[in-house]
């Protein structure tokens, strides 16, 4: 595979412009478009503990969106609870871990994608998803 050609788009506007609204709608929609390409949204579940961790390593473009689970059965609420025998599920209450978790909304760098879930993993998130963005306004 080799490059065939690169080329490059260039907005251009008189100061004196009819339709200024028009152009700055154009440099927008750009803007929407470049940012769209550099970027994907990262979503997952994090405990209000390991939140500044998770936070760290997802700071976003600007800050993330954190928000608490709806969840009126109360299962963000996450137990972890090892197994004494494994034959049966009667753990002992000393071993019983609970925290409440919260969701976590990011942009990352397309580039680092990958590196960043692996990460999120390690410190504790769960329910990691990634999603492409097609467009955006900033």
């Amino acid at each position: 595979m080799a490059e065939v050609l690169r080329s490059e788009a260039v907005l251009i506007s008189s100061k004196s412009c009819k339709h200024p609204e028009i152009v700055n709608l154009i440099k927008k929609r750009i803007q929407g478009y470049l940012t769209a390409t550099s970027y994907m949204m990262i979503q997952y579940n994090v405990s209000r503990k390991l939140l500044p961790q998770a936070v760290a390593i997802t700071p976003g473009k600007r800050a993330p969106t954190i928000s608490a689970l709806d969840d009126p059965e109360g299962e963000s609420v996450v137990c972890i609870a090892p197994l004494i025998d494994p034959s049966s599920f009667l753990p002992h209450r000393s071993f019983v871990f609970c925290f409440v978790a919260v969701a976590v909304s990011s942009l990352v760098s397309n580039a680092d994608s990958s590196a960043i879930m692996d990460r999120l993993e390690a410190v504790g998130a769960t329910d990691i998803l990634l999603f492409s963005i097609t467009n955006s306004r900033m």
